[in-house]
Formats: C-alpha cells, sequence, structure tokens
C-alpha cells in the first residue's frame, strides 16, 4: 500500500457509515422541506444559507461508502509512492478558472 510512515503504511480511517444511515420519518421530514419556498431571497441570501447550513454539519460523521473509502485509500497510496508529485492546489485552482472563464 505505498511507503510507509513510523512503519504503519497509511490508510483513510475516516467515519464509515451504512447507506441505510436516514430513518423513513427523516425522509418525510426533508422531502417536506422542499415545499419551503426560497424565491423571495437574493441569490446572496441563498448562498449564505447553504454556507450556514454547510457550516452546521459534522463533518467528521459525514458517511462514506465502501467506494469511497477505497478511493481516499488509492489517493493516500499515491501520494505516499511520490510525495513531490503533484500540483500546489492554488496553482491547478487558478488554472482551472483561467480554462473556464
Amino acid at each position: 500500500m505505498g511507503s510507509s510512515m513510523g512503519g504503519k503504511a497509511r490508510r483513510w480511517s475516516g467515519p464509515r457509515v451504512c447507506s441505510g444511515w436516514i430513518s423513513q420519518k427523516q425522509k418525510l421530514k426533508m422531502a417536506n422541506m422542499s415545499a419551503f419556498d426560497f424565491s423571495h431571497l437574493t441569490i446572496e441570501e441563498r448562498l449564505d444559507l447553504i454556507g450556514e447550513i454547510w457550516e452546521s454539519i459534522d463533518h467528521d460523521a459525514m458517511p462514506l461508502n465502501e467506494a469511497q473509502v477505497a478511493e481516499l485509500d488509492r489517493r493516500v497510496s499515491l501520494l505516499d509512492a511520490a510525495p513531490t508529485d503533484g500540483r500546489d492546489a492554488f496553482e491547478a485552482l487558478a488554472d482551472f478558472r483561467r480554462r473556464h472563464r
């Protein structure tokens, strides 16, 4: 699994929750939420609301399925195998923005 740190191979150890974690009651509650009318909000207000909802999420408890865990393990292995490969995230984002104006 790539190189190791301190004698141990790194592996994604994030939270794992089965795909059926939403109860029927929660699904009905979420369906009722779609009845809210956000049309009176400006785009900026809607984005602020999205930000507030995002910040309210406990990101350490976000569920991952087995495919997501496998992909994270694959990426960690690639990083361990060649830690100096890749690009700076800010450079990559700037390139993306230039290409998609």
